[in-house]
């Protein structure tokens, strides 16, 4: 259970950055992220679990393409979700401009240039995991 592994994995070592656990399930903690604890004994800074969801509808309109939530401690999942008409593409899900307004708050520029997109079509500014990335440093700073 999620719960579980959130108050335990509070006492992990942590690493710089930002790890991405890919995620059929929409609830419990991925077998990927559990191997990578207990082999490296260690947890990124911000861990985020993504599914990607296939709706019932030919299409999932932009502003309702991503959902996300934020369990604390620097875990959060998104949710991705696609028409079944569609092509999921989730590097440029997560990179292209944020549709929730929690992704909005805060975002910063990427500066390592992280997202393949050209930057003419979009502003790396409101790309959702540079701003959850940075949401999540700013509220360990704030806590500290």
């Amino acid at each position: 259970p999620l719960k579980i592994f959130i108050k335990s994995a509070k006492s992990a070592t942590r690493v710089p950055n930002t790890a991405v656990f890919m995620t059929s399930a929409r609830d419990g903690v991925p077998p990927a992220l559990l191997h990578n604890l207990k082999h490296n004994m260690v947890l990124h800074e911000r861990n985020i679990l993504v599914t990607v969801s296939i709706a019932d509808v030919p299409f999932v309109k932009d502003e309702k393409r991503t959902t996300t939530e934020d369990y604390g401690d620097g875990l959060f999942r998104v949710t991705l979700h696609y028409g079944f008409m569609e092509e999921p593409n989730v590097p440029a899900a997560l990179c292209s401009p944020p549709s929730a307004r929690e992704w909005r708050s805060g975002a910063r520029s990427c500066s390592r240039g992280c997202c393949a997109m050209p930057k003419a079509r979009w502003n790396s500014s409101s790309s959702p995991l540079i701003a959850l990335s940075n949401s999540a440093a700013r509220s360990k700073s704030d806590r500290n």
